[in-house]
């Protein structure tokens, strides 16, 4: 099996091709050990989140506005005119409404790729286009948001030697409560 090469990077980002297959045995460090490796839960996940809302808002408007003009030139045989005046609300509010419907369907495309992993002196986040490597002593923040079914989102935040303030998240974790407390003690012991 070939070995995977890590570099480490000023932002802790790796742009490479990591096969889909690749152990992480295969990126740890010397003397590095593995505590944790993980995916995000399979599935569609229906969360409610802020950009959802937004396009649900907006859609919803959209097509309330086109109503008037449809209902004028089918019963009150008012011109064409109307028709062609409503149609582009009618087509930015299917729109928006489809984005609303099918982002779930996209998003579990994504993270399905997606891996994790926690050592004793790094996190790991990777898909087959971008690897994520970061110390575990750089974390400058640290939030969990925990769903109903126990799984959720880890919000990590560290500051690069450039000085930008970077933001990995460690989505649709299923033990995500274990993971944050063992983030939590590789960083207060680190």
């Amino acid at each position: 099996m070939k070995r995977v090469r890590v570099w480490t990077s000023t932002d802790g980002i790796i742009k490479t091709k990591i096969p889909e297959d690749t152990d992480i045995r295969q990126m740890l460090l010397p003397g590095e050990t593995l505590l944790w490796q993980g995916r995000p839960a399979e599935g569609v996940h229906w969360r409610l989140r802020m950009e959802t809302v937004i396009f649900l808002i907006i859609g919803s408007v959209m097509l309330c506005a086109s109503i008037p003009f449809f209902t004028a030139v089918l019963f009150l045989n008012m011109p064409v005119f109307f028709l062609l005046f409503s149609l582009p609300f009618f087509l930015v509010g299917v729109i928006f409404l489809a984005f609303v419907l099918l982002y779930p369907f996209f998003e579990s495309r994504r993270l399905e790729k997606q891996r994790y992993a926690v050592t004793d002196q790094r996190l790991l986040l990777w898909n087959p286009h971008y690897l994520f490597v970061y110390q575990v002593r750089e974390i400058t923040g640290l939030q969990i948001k925990v769903f109903k079914d126990g799984s959720g989102t880890i919000y990590t935040e560290h500051r690069t030697m450039r000085g930008r303030t970077l933001r990995y998240i460690f989505e649709e974790i299923p033990e995500v409560e274990r993971v944050f407390r063992l983030i939590k003690c590789q960083r207060a012991g680190a």
